[in-house]
């Protein structure tokens, strides 16, 4: 039977390794498809991160503050319409719906409103320097709209979408809250 025995790491019949202790203790990988959505070289570091955590749902939301009991209020401060989780801040929200809108207006491409994942994948037979630079987009959108968010909570006020989309095309930066 695999496990710790003392101070080993044992497989059956088998000698103690570093790998096979380090495979005892790391649960199994899984594999997912938008990997290289999220990493592309010509996004910002910045930008890929918070896709990432978006990816995983582990930004601090106002449902899951909510649930941690940390504020009592979980309504979207965008669009004070709904509960504020990841699905409706970057899918539903009235506000992202028009980042996107006016996103697509301006690449000259139709951007989707659900998943952009299944979006991307579904591009396999369009170039990848394409694809990569339309993800590198869409991630810049994610930081906006987390940034936007956060610049309405702390400050008080919400940033006009078309002002951020237009500074996203020109390159420049939005800088964080």
């Amino acid at each position: 039977m695999a496990g710790y025995v003392g101070v080993w790491w044992l497989q059956p019949n088998q000698d103690y390794t570093i790998t096979s202790g380090y495979n005892w203790l790391s649960p199994p990988m899984v594999k997912v498809n938008w990997d290289h959505f999220v990493w592309v070289k010509e996004a910002l570091p910045k930008h890929s991160f918070i896709g990432w955590l978006v990816m995983h749902e582990r930004l601090l939301t106002r449902d899951r503050l909510k649930k941690m009991g940390i504020i009592l209020d979980d309504t979207c401060i965008l669009c004070d319409a709904a509960p504020e989780s990841h699905s409706h801040l970057f899918f539903n929200c009235m506000f992202s719906q028009r980042f996107l809108h006016l996103l697509s207006q301006r690449l000259g491409c139709h951007l989707p409103r659900q998943s952009w994942i299944a979006w991307w994948l579904s591009m396999k037979s369009q170039s990848q320097s394409l694809r990569n630079s339309i993800a590198a987009h869409l991630l810049a959108l994610i930081y906006s709209i987390w940034w936007c968010r956060n610049k309405c909570r702390i400050e008080g006020y919400l940033l006009r979408p078309d002002i951020v989309v237009a500074s996203l095309l020109q390159g420049r930066l939005l800088t964080s809250v």
